[in-house]
């Protein structure tokens, strides 16, 4: 079941903003995603309460519950393990002289899978 409370997401990963969950309607739940060819305006949806968008049918515009996203910065040293801290003003200010890069890990909490590194 779809937390409404917590973020969601489609199933191919578009951002969703949910405006209701209690219509009187047979899709109860309306939102609106981002439009694919032009970014300054979004497309409205509905869905069954149980974030489907097709009956019956998975569908790449299902709801999911967006990952809850952690972050950490590792200073990355060619000596040492690497040094993980919650903020990269924290990684800063504790890299020693020979650190040779900051890496900012985003991972999912609940699965433990990797969203994201990139070098900051």
């Amino acid at each position: 079941m779809i937390d409404f409370t917590k973020p969601v997401q489609t199933r191919s990963g578009k951002p969703v903003r949910i405006f209701a969950t209690d219509l009187k309607a047979d899709r109860p739940v309306i939102g609106c995603i981002p439009h694919p060819n032009q970014p300054d305006r979004e497309l409205m949806y509905s869905w069954y309460l149980d974030g489907s968008y097709c009956a019956g049918a998975e569908h790449a515009t299902d709801l999911v519950q967006a990952p809850e996203e952690v972050e950490y910065y590792l200073n990355m040293y060619a000596t040492n393990r690497p040094m993980c801290h919650e903020t990269k003003e924290r990684a800063d200010s504790n890299a020693s002289d020979c650190r040779l890069s900051c890496i900012r890990v985003v991972y999912d909490k609940e699965t433990g899978n990797l969203i994201k590194a990139e070098n900051c």
